[in-house]
């Protein structure tokens, strides 16, 4: 069934592929928001995440932990955030060190 969800963009397939059997050096990793970005806006965080993709955060709220895809640029970060970012294994760790 994925494939032929994909079958009409090959270059998507093949980086989703890649990802889900750790062929390459990517991953989809959560990063916890550290007291350094309590506050900020998503914006604020562009240079800090150079080479990443930020896929959503996951909040948690009265009815447990939501994940919120693609929130917008000014969406304010909390200490239970979580962020959910895609990239090289180098840079997802080192963001999570500038994170905390």
């Amino acid at each position: 069934m994925m494939g032929a969800v994909y079958a009409g963009e090959p270059v998507a397939f093949e980086a989703v592929r890649s990802i889900v059997l750790r062929r390459e050096d990517e991953r989809i990793d959560e990063v916890a928001v550290g007291m350094r970005l309590v506050g900020k806006e998503l914006w604020e965080l562009r240079t800090a995440m150079h080479r990443l993709v930020l896929l959503g955060v996951v909040r948690n709220d009265e009815q447990g932990s939501v994940f919120h895809f693609n929130p917008d640029d000014d969406w304010p970060l909390e200490a239970s955030d979580k962020l959910i970012v895609l990239g090289h294994s180098s840079a997802v760790d080192h963001f999570k060190r500038k994170a905390q």
